[in-house]
């Protein structure tokens, strides 16, 4: 259960470096045969991912292309992504020249819409302590997020300090593997740092080797499952679980 954002947990970690690819030519598809090949495509393309799951939802109509909203899904760990199709291509993310406004936070806006107000609500008034801030950007991001979800793990990677200049990111750190331990040795661990460079480069560090984090039997693992099982209780469905706060 994670949370999803802005413009590359966007891409998914599905793509590498192209964003669109070609179904087949000269060949007239129909619905179920171009959602089938996008299947095949990401299964191929995502075929070391144990357990993985991708079913379509539904199809979408707010954008100038034909849009399909698929759900990928890993264990207990699962994203959304909106693929568009254009003849014989689909991909993710496009830029309108008109308003020049991107896609994928459009696709945000949609999935999230203010229909989580209420998780927002909670943590400000009642968990500020689980929210580790970074970033002083107009975009205000609140992020659930699991150091050993491979999801997170890539989406960890597109923060960086030019990400961080435009958009302020409110990390959630829960546990969807129920290793409460390594949230509690995180949030200690974190509340040592003097600044954003420190917090990013703690959080890097649990992500990348998450089974060294210290041990600590004095880590109260009640309280950070008792907030991971009430957030999944108001919504959190998966992680990385991201809202435009």
């Amino acid at each position: 259960m994670m949370f999803k954002i802005i413009l590359t947990i966007l891409t998914l970690f599905l793509f590498s470096s192209n964003s669109y690819a070609e179904i087949e030519s000269n060949i007239s598809l129909n619905k179920e045969e171009k959602i089938n090949k996008i299947i095949e495509f990401y299964k191929n393309r995502l075929k070391n991912i144990d357990n993985l799951q991708i079913k379509f939802l539904e199809e979408n109509y707010d954008f100038p292309f034909e849009a399909y909203v698929f759900e990928f899904k890993t264990n207990k760990e699962k994203t959304k992504e909106i693929v568009f199709l254009k003849g014989n291509y689909f991909f993710t993310d496009y830029v309108d020249l008109n308003t020049m406004q991107i896609s994928k936070d459009k696709v945000q806006d949609l999935i999230s819409k203010d229909k989580y107000s209420d998780i927002i609500k909670e943590l400000t008034t009642n968990d500020k302590e689980l929210i580790v801030s970074l970033g002083k950007g107009r975009n205000n991001l609140y992020v659930f997020s699991d150091p050993q979800c491979p999801f997170c793990v890539k989406h960890l990677k597109t923060i960086d300090e030019k990400f961080l200049q435009e958009n302020k990111v409110n990390f959630i750190f829960i546990s969807v593997h129920n290793n409460f331990k390594i949230i509690g040795s995180l949030y200690a661990n974190l509340s040592e740092a003097k600044n954003d460079k420190e917090k990013l480069e703690i959080i890097r560090e649990f992500y990348t080797n998450s089974s060294k984090y210290n041990d600590d039997n004095k880590i109260n693992e009640e309280k950070y499952k008792k907030a991971f099982d009430k957030y999944l209780n108001m919504g959190v469905a998966y992680t990385p679980f991201i809202i435009k706060g």
